[in-house]
């Protein structure tokens, strides 16, 4: 496809160049081909965006509306012009085509460097529906800033046709492609870079056709405003070669997505892409009010259009900020939650266990009623994973955990310490040490229904207290002490439980 467009390209260049078939009939030709670029382009940009999704997909259609109002614009042009031979009016079908050629352009531009900064994908499916009010606002915001500048500029120049402002107003006028598609080209190298460029081939080339087709308007923009009546057809050759990359752009390999992490310049340079042509909008307009000239309606809705999708997008992202937050708080909370709570059972992991151990030692008072540990170890547990498997082991954990929690108070923290394992903090509330640890030795030794069939356990529990008389007991010594009991209830023959002596 390159070879042949680039041969078709150097051709009609040497036609131009020499006119080899007249003024008119070169002009004809070169607003032909260009025509024909334009519609080769869209036809194979939707063609490949049948076969992709998200992104990918999103940028050959809005390049596709791009080429489309490229074509659109040249096609009134040449029936005007050529075809009807009456001069170009001063608002056209053809005009509006061409104001939406950069708006079109940029929002490809934005497409283009979205998908080389994430890739397909890594793209988040968050939000879609708040992503395409976005792109819509920007759209708003870029297409209004654009009309706004080219309606501005032409009505400059038919208010003030005979007036010495007339030239300023010619001037806003002419100026308007060259920069616009300029715009476009600086916005895409500033954001992506040169190395973006090189990673995104389609932005690439969209970038050097803006430019071939921004040296083409300049120059006709110069002659124009020089008072030159004829334009020469080898200054089309930058409008030919301008298509000619925009169809290179419809077949432009897939492009690879940044390595490593993004620059948080890159970020600010994102999000400010469409707010670009806001400036140039407000500047043509305020030359427009100093003219002395009155504003027309169209002026005023464009202007209230453009508040309003300003403040639109502030608002959806001050949401987006709001939405991140929650985000934020919530996978806090989740941390927080699995850094001291066992991911099987749910029960509060060993750190959480002496964390609350450790302060309710440090607060245990002689007016309080005693603190208790019970260190429970479930005996010959390893028996059930060697015959059953370990996930008849987990689901048993789990049957186990469920029956400590309703054997014991909420107020009392049950936590699972490793393994088979598990330690249970509580105040006795006048109960004693014997009769609480036989209360859940009891009801542990009930079966366990796990998979339809009942299983059986033994637990050796320890026993360790916190009385007014050991004051300068820690939290890691009471918790050896319970652990110690443990295994004095193991030799005595498990199933048993013994309480550490005071």
């Amino acid at each position: 496809m390159a070879v042949v467009v680039s041969l078709v390209l150097v051709a009609a260049s040497v036609v131009v160049i020499t006119e080899a078939l007249g003024n008119p009939g070169t002009v004809l030709a070169d607003k032909t081909l260009q025509v024909l670029f334009s519609v080769v382009t869209v036809v194979t940009l939707l063609i490949g965006a049948r076969r992709r999704t998200g992104a990918d997909r999103g940028w050959r259609l809005w390049m596709a509306a791009t080429a489309c109002c490229m074509g659109l614009g040249l096609g009134v042009w040449i029936w005007i012009k050529l075809i009807s031979g009456l001069p170009l009016p001063a608002s056209t079908l053809g005009n509006v085509a061409y104001f939406m050629v950069p708006v079109f352009a940029l929002i490809t531009v934005i497409s283009l460097i979205d998908l080389d900064v994430v890739g397909e994908e890594q793209r988040p499916a968050a939000r879609p529906k708040r992503a395409r009010v976005v792109l819509l606002l920007d759209v708003v915001i870029i297409a209004s800033s654009v009309l706004l500048v080219g309606h501005a500029g032409l009505m400059l120049k038919l208010t003030n046709r005979s007036s010495s402002a007339g030239a300023g107003g010619n001037l806003v006028l002419q100026l308007m492609h060259p920069i616009s598609y300029v715009l476009v080209a600086v916005i895409a190298v500033i954001v992506s870079g040169v190395r973006g460029l090189w990673r995104q081939p389609a932005l690439g080339l969209l970038v050097l056709g803006f430019l071939a087709h921004a040296a083409s308007a300049t120059i006709t923009t110069s002659l124009v405003l020089s008072g030159v009546k004829h334009i020469p057809p080898v200054i089309d050759i930058g409008y030919m070669t301008g298509n000619a990359l925009f169809l290179l752009t419809a077949v432009a390999p897939p492009g690879r997505p940044a390595p490593g992490r993004r620059r948080r310049s890159d970020h600010w340079l994102h999000l400010a892409v469409p707010y670009v042509p806001l400036p140039i909008a407000a500047l043509f307009l305020g030359f427009r009010t100093t003219d002395g000239t009155q504003i027309e309606p169209l002026e005023i809705y464009l202007g209230f259009g453009l508040v309003a999708a300003v403040v639109g997008r502030q608002l959806i992202a001050i949401a987006d900020n709001l939405w991140l937050l929650g985000r934020l708080r919530a996978s806090q909370r989740e941390l927080e939650y699995q850094a001291y709570h066992d991911s099987l059972t749910g029960l509060a992991n060993r750190a959480l266990f002496q964390e609350t151990l450790r302060r309710a030692v440090e607060d245990n008072s002689a007016s309080a009623p005693p603190l208790l540990v019970l260190f429970i170890d479930f005996d010959d547990f390893k028996k059930v994973n060697d015959q059953y498997g370990h996930a008849t082991g987990d689901a048993l954990l789990q049957a186990i955990s469920a029956r400590l929690r309703e054997l014991l108070p909420s107020t009392d923290l049950v936590a699972r310490l490793g393994g088979d394992e598990f330690g249970i903090l509580l105040h006795q509330n006048g109960k004693t040490p014997e009769q609480i640890g036989t209360a859940v030795l009891e009801g542990m030794q009930q079966p366990y229904l796990v998979d339809g069939r009942e299983h059986v356990v033994r637990a050796s529990i320890g026993l360790a207290e916190l009385s007014p008389d050991d004051p300068a007991l820690t939290a890691e010594e009471l918790l050896a002490r319970a652990d110690s009991a443990m295994y004095t209830a193991k030799r005595r023959g498990k199933g048993t439980l013994a309480l550490h002596p005071a």
